[in-house]
């Protein structure tokens, strides 16, 4: 069983240690247990406290990147879709294997990391509402993380659940002879994005690519149709996986946010 758990790590995670500048973000270093034993991992991110004002709601913004993404690179966005200076900060994570984050990703320790790190920034914006953003698998532990510890707001990118990608789509199979079909039965029910978006009752706002060939749309309505909460989908037309949304599409998309959050923000 051990060995099948490093060999689907292997096919979900695609880490990367090389340095990257973190140009003005700020790093925290979290710690995490796990059977016993204590980890470390890594948030980047923007610092915003000294712009925010106590006279209004108070936001923190908690992002998951993608299978290859390294949160040294992460940006501001969303902030500027709430009002000035309601964004206490932007924090996203490395799990380990990521970046300095010591050790290696495992689907058997995101569990722990992703409440670790939902802890850490309330306790660097304590009383503040978290707006929690995931970009394709980043959406699992962002699913997990709002259906198990909690939040007030969702920003999903391209959702799936792991299992059922895995499972269904050739391209992880044809390569094994039908191996990460096998290997997609030890995943712990509890990472179900299909089964954590029946928990999330927060709002959510989802960005769909619409010719996404990594993630075909009928792996992400499984998702998002899932949902409890209100939800509102943007789709970008004939855009792949990994494609900029356009800026005719920006307006929209600030609209769109602004109309699901209205009585939040």
């Amino acid at each position: 069983m051990q060995i099948a758990r490093k060999l689907l790590d292997r096919i979900v995670f695609s880490a990367t240690s090389q340095s990257i500048h973190p140009e003005d973000r700020v790093r925290h270093s979290v710690e995490f247990k796990f059977h016993g034993t204590t980890g470390k991992f890594e948030l980047w991110g923007h610092d915003l406290r000294s712009e925010s004002s106590a006279n209004q709601s108070r936001w923190v913004i908690l992002k998951f990147p993608g299978t290859g993404g390294r949160a040294e690179r992460t940006t501001v966005h969303p902030a500027g879709f709430f009002p000035e200076g309601s964004v206490d900060g932007v924090w996203a994570v490395n799990p380990p294997g990521y970046g300095t984050s010591k050790g290696r990703p495992s689907l058997e320790t995101m569990p722990v990391v992703i409440c670790a790190a939902m802890d850490a920034v309330r306790e660097i914006s304590p009383g503040a509402k978290i707006l929690v953003a995931g970009n394709s698998l980043g959406c699992v532990w962002a699913l997990y993380g709002v259906a198990n510890c909690g939040a007030d707001g969702l920003l999903l990118r391209n959702p799936f659940s792991i299992g059922e990608l895995i499972s269904g789509r050739w391209r992880y199979n044809w390569w094994n002879a039908g191996t990460a079909r096998y290997l997609a039965r030890v995943i712990s029910p509890e990472l179900s994005a299909v089964r954590n978006a029946a928990k999330c009752q927060i709002p959510c706002l989802i960005v769909r690519s619409e010719l996404d060939r990594l993630i075909p749309a009928k792996y992400q309505h499984r998702v998002i149709d899932s949902l409890a909460g209100p939800s509102r989908t943007l789709v970008i037309p004939g855009a792949d996986h990994g494609d900029q949304m356009p800026e005719s599409l920006l307006e929209n998309y600030q609209a769109m946010f602004q109309e699901l959050f209205a009585d939040q923000l």
